[in-house]
């Protein structure tokens, strides 16, 4: 049987908190802030972030970055 994790886990993650987004293809990683949190049904909880350097990204799920207080994991 597949294990799953429950989709709202995280959902403690809360609006202002400081983060780390580890980039990708087109985008620097940098340190920013959750601005917004949205849930879905079907996709679980996306999150809008705002970086320090001005740059935004919108609905990016958890993969995308990393809260501060995790950062010893890297």
């Amino acid at each position: 049987m597949i294990e799953t994790k429950n989709l709202f886990e995280f959902k403690h993650l809360k609006v202002g908190q400081r983060v780390f987004f580890k980039g990708n293809m087109a985008n620097l990683e940098g340190y920013g802030k959750i601005t917004t949190h949205h849930e879905h049904r079907l996709f679980g909880i996306t999150y809008d972030i705002q970086l320090d350097d001005g740059r935004t990204f919108n609905r990016e799920f958890l993969t995308a970055f990393l809260p501060e207080s995790h950062m010893a994991l890297l």
